[in-house]
């Protein structure tokens, strides 16, 4: 399973510039969250040993800061009339669009693990924010679904602070690889393909789809399972 998950991700970069894609195989889409996913991962890869699919995340991410200001997603061909052309990197086209908090967060995890990521804006004091909200939020969100899509943001805070979630969101980690991980719980249940980062899930909403998505959210699941004993 594993290997196979393994090949699910590297067909989901474009090795000619490293360029990555939410799907697999590897399409020029629109998909722009890919610094926080690749973070992550590559964090993920780095504990285990996984150099490869580590070196494909650092280059990419290392391309993503060269190739345009605030590029959100960069590939040999524009995926829509607002990518821009790149004036630094040839033959290279990229989304213009500021960084969200989980990319900036996810930066700077990667920092934090000795892996030098650009990091736009320093998300540290929003992180504790979080956190310390984060109890309320957990029962708030039981009741009121329009919160539920700030979930994994919640959860992305306490892992750059290294903090285990509140009491009161635990009930997100059941059969969730990265949330169990979060309050080093063992998991072993993979997720669906209900799309690119099905971890952030609200229980019982998601819905598999047809097309096949990267399974980079498996493999950092997997892999961060991995480190849980060490």
């Amino acid at each position: 399973m594993l290997a196979e998950i393994r090949e699910k991700v590297i067909a989901s970069f474009n090795k000619d510039n490293c360029s990555f894609s939410n799907m697999s195989p590897y399409e020029v889409n629109n998909f722009i969250d890919c610094k926080y996913m690749l973070c992550i991962l590559m964090v993920a890869c780095n504990n285990v040993g996984d150099d490869e699919i580590r070196d494909l995340c650092f280059n990419s991410l290392s391309n993503l800061s060269l190739v345009g200001d605030d590029a959100r997603a960069y590939a040999s061909e524009p995926a829509s009339g607002t990518w821009r052309v790149s004036r630094t990197m040839a033959k290279l086209f990229y989304k213009e669009k500021p960084q969200a908090s989980a990319g900036n967060m996810m930066a700077q995890y990667a920092c934090k693990h000795g892996i030098t990521v650009e990091v736009k804006s320093n998300k540290t004091k929003l992180a504790k924010m979080l956190c310390l909200v984060a109890p309320a939020y957990g029962y708030a969100i039981r009741y009121i679904p329009k919160l539920r899509q700030h979930i994994n943001t919640f959860m992305l805070a306490h892992l750059l602070l290294g903090m285990k979630p509140p009491e009161s969101m635990q009930f997100l980690a059941q059969d969730n690889m990265i949330y169990s991980y979060l309050y080093r719980l063992p998991c072993s249940a993979t997720y669906p393909n209900t799309g690119i980062w099905p971890a952030k899930d609200y229980p019982g909403e998601g819905r598999v789809k047809e097309k096949q998505y990267s399974s980079i959210c498996n493999l950092v699941g997997i892999y961060l399972q991995q480190s849980l004993g060490e």
